[in-house]
């Protein structure tokens, strides 16, 4: 995915360098009051928040930062769907190329999808009344390229506890 002026804000992470204001109107201000004026080489933000920033981890030593556009790192295959709390919503099908895998009881799956390097994402069905209405965790969603990968680490692990 190439990032440029008109993605860049949108689930990517970045270090901003810093570096001076421009003398001369932004090309876009945010309703937060964040300045951002465009290059062809990248974008300076001018801003007193930095961190998380939206959906984004932008981190900046400065209030106001350099980023090339090569230097945006853009969300994986999986985080391109996923809710402002980077979840996504089993009650609606799952994007063409994803499956969702349960939680398997006594393994745990957040730690090894880590390990074996496979993007994913939490997923949630409806809400568990019984908390308030906190959302109802049902496993992640992984590409389903990954899924046999998965599938077989899962056996072993369970033929290990036997």
């Amino acid at each position: 995915m190439k990032i440029t002026a008109d993605n860049f804000y949108f689930k990517t992470k970045a270090t901003w360098q810093a570096c001076d204001v421009p003398h001369r109107t932004p090309d876009f201000e945010s309703e937060s009051g964040s300045q951002y004026w465009y290059s062809d080489n990248g974008v300076i933000r001018y801003s007193g928040h930095w961190g998380k920033v939206s959906t984004c981890d932008w981190r900046c030593d400065s209030s106001c930062g350099f980023c090339e556009w090569n230097s945006f790192v853009a969300p994986s295959s999986v985080q391109r769907h996923t809710n402002q709390y980077g979840n996504i919503d089993c009650r609606q099908a799952l994007p063409r190329g994803f499956c969702r895998i349960p939680q398997i009881k006594g393994i745990k799956l957040h730690y090894w999808l880590k390990k074996l390097e496979i993007p994913f994402a939490r997923a949630f069905v409806g809400f568990d009344h019984s908390r308030g209405f906190s959302p109802k965790f049902d496993g992640y969603v992984i590409p389903s390229r990954s899924k046999p990968k998965v599938m077989e680490f899962v056996r072993q692990k369970a033929n290990e506890r036997k």
